[in-house]
């Protein structure tokens, strides 16, 4: 939302008392309406609970004070999505990506349209802060198939997708593509 703020034509009221007094030595109180609006970091539903009213003087700055109410939100969005990886079968790969969302996101992993379960001994998906990761012990050629990351909050989901294609040793060609692990990362 870019910032706006308008001002209506001003209103004077006079404000005289009954003893009939001219309306030069009566109080004039100038009148603007505004119209405002703000950036918000994500996209939360806040709310101005309270504006204090300001009076000033002529040729006096008046400072209007508000009180914004409501935790920020903001939908799941990837800053690094996983990646395709080509590796020979008896790896141990690692798909990882990172994260943002307020509140923080539930992280789900995926092998084509099925969930993959929480830590078995043939996967293992784990999270620090925003990085989330899925570990797949001694791949086979059955494990190729693309690999979904879903990441979803109150406010949205988002979805990474990459692919992961295991070749057989003999029509591995020696470079691997992506994150293998080696015996000491395991």
């Amino acid at each position: 939302m870019a910032e706006e703020i308008r001002v209506d034509k001003p209103q004077v009221f006079i404000e005289g008392m009954s003893s009939g007094l001219s309306s030069e030595a009566a109080s004039q109180t100038v009148r603007h309406k505004f119209t405002f609006s703000f950036d918000v970091v994500g996209e939360a539903p806040c709310v101005v609970t309270e504006l204090e009213n300001i009076t000033c003087s002529e040729g006096e700055t008046a400072v209007l004070k508000c009180v914004i109410t409501g935790e920020p939100k903001m939908p799941p969005r990837f800053i690094n999505p996983i990646c395709d990886m080509e590796t020979p079968e008896g790896t141990t790969v690692m798909f990882e990506c990172s994260l943002m969302g307020i509140p923080s996101p539930i992280v789900s992993w995926f092998k084509g349209d099925r969930k993959i379960p929480q830590n078995n001994k043939k996967y293992l998906h784990f999270s620090d802060s925003d990085n989330h990761f899925l570990k797949i012990c001694k791949v086979t050629t059955q494990d190729s198939g693309v690999y979904t990351c879903r990441a979803i909050n109150i406010v949205g989901e988002t979805l990474c997708r990459a692919s992961l294609v295991v070749l057989s040793a003999k029509d591995f060609s020696g470079k691997t593509r992506g994150r293998e692990l080696t015996e000491k990362d395991e």
